[in-house]
């Protein structure tokens, strides 16, 4: 069976918890305590790879997401081991990076920068 390749926006404590929880439930055999279904649609968990990884905290990029997952602020508790997954973690734009000031008539106003007519 092929695998289900997942790409991370936002290494946190959400994905902290997530990259631990495929590394805990990849190496169990059977029917792993905890997991209601070890096989959803033909998939396992251990088919579960990380291809991406992107966050704004200069800490963490270029770091393995095995190791961004444990770098500050986070502070999700560690339940699982994770060995190196040879996913680098990249740099992401911030929100703000993605709006820009328009003019409407004589007022300036945020808006997104695609479908903009007019920069000032």
């Amino acid at each position: 069976m092929s695998t289900v390749n997942v790409g991370v926006i936002g290494v946190g404590n959400c994905a902290s918890s997530l990259v631990q929880g495929v590394a805990y439930y990849s190496n169990t055999a059977g029917r792993p305590a905890g997991l209601t279904n070890a096989v959803c649609a033909g998939y396992a968990v251990s088919d579960v790879r990380f291809t991406s990884a992107f966050d704004v905290n200069v800490s963490k990029i270029d770091r393995d997401l095995s190791e961004a997952i444990w770098t500050a602020p986070n502070n999700a508790l560690k339940f699982a081991d994770v060995p190196a997954l040879a996913c680098r973690c990249s740099k992401a734009c911030s929100a703000t990076a993605w709006v820009t000031t328009r003019r409407v008539g004589s007022t300036r106003v945020a808006g997104p920068r695609w479908g903009t007519s007019s920069r000032t």
